[in-house]
């Protein structure tokens, strides 16, 4: 799964590997248009990350891969 930002946008860039790890490329300050911000925080629940961005930066939501159950 990959997604891009549109053009004229900043490039936010996420890819989840087959490992399960997610990897995001956020964009630089200096990509930022004049009078645009490009911020964010990022939220850990129980069973996702959730990206919250600001303005040109996108917001995403990262579900965790799940974990196989080992019953002795």
């Amino acid at each position: 799964m990959v997604y891009q930002a549109s053009d004229g946008e900043p490039a936010n860039l996420y890819v989840k590997d087959e490992c399960g790890i997610h990897h995001v490329t956020l964009p630089a300050v200096l990509e930022t248009p004049p009078d645009r911000d490009c911020f964010g925080h990022l939220e850990l629940h129980e069973d996702h990350l959730q990206l919250v961005g600001v303005d040109t930066m996108m917001s995403m939501k990262m579900p965790f891969a799940e974990l196989p159950v080992h019953i002795e």
